[in-house]
């Protein structure tokens, strides 16, 4: 998205704000073009339809999506000496402000999950089995370091619970309007999720 210039980032960037505010049914190109001050005709010269924006907008949030999750080697030193909350922040990806462009791409796609066959796959693939897989990968790397204790817990049940409850936070984050209320809920559920790490004291 960075090396879009001229109008083919003006079509982009209008879009993902008015199918964010408004939702992409609700949109037409005419509604875009009239907001940049073209004519509907000239999106053509860019994009060969409505559905053409809505995928490059699914490609970006595929590209961007979990760039900052953190590296083995950023997490190991959390995972000897951290506390289970610590631990908790590793999945804590930072979500974008409301301000930003790609805070109007989460919300497209995340909201579109529910009737959007493309959004849905995407969601499943990057959300649920990825971004899922990444926990179980660092929970296990926290019992081969002998910091976690699963023994009486299993690692993929334990995964699958954070991470729905991550998921329905960070979904919180996305369409509540009012961030101070899903900030609450947030602090509710990091509590709540600490008491499920059982940990060992570092050796």
């Amino acid at each position: 998205m960075d090396t879009l210039t001229g109008t083919k980032k003006d079509i982009l960037l209008t879009s993902i704000r008015l199918f964010s505010d408004l939702g992409y049914v609700q949109v037409s190109l005419k509604n875009i073009a009239t907001e940049i001050g073209i004519k509907a005709a000239s999106i053509y010269n860019h994009y060969e339809s409505k559905e053409a924006i809505l995928n490059h907008i699914y490609n970006i949030y595929i590209k961007y999506a979990f760039v900052k999750r953190p590296t083995q080697k950023e997490y190991d030193s959390i995972l000897k000496s951290g506390t289970a909350k610590d631990i908790l922040g590793i999945f804590n990806y930072p979500l974008p402000d409301p301000v930003d462009v790609h805070y109007g791409i989460h919300r497209i796609v995340w909201g579109r999950k529910y009737i959007d066959p493309v959004a849905r796959e995407i969601y499943r693939k990057y959300v649920w089995e990825e971004a899922r897989g990444y926990l179980v990968e660092v929970f296990n790397r926290g019992v081969e370091l002998g910091r976690i204790d699963m023994s009486s817990q299993d690692i993929e049940t334990l995964a699958t619970l954070i991470f729905s409850v991550r998921v329905c936070s960070a979904e919180s984050a996305i369409v509540e309007p009012d961030q101070r209320k899903w900030r609450i809920k947030e602090i509710e559920m990091i509590d709540y999720l600490e008491r499920l790490i059982i940990l060992r004291t570092p050796l």
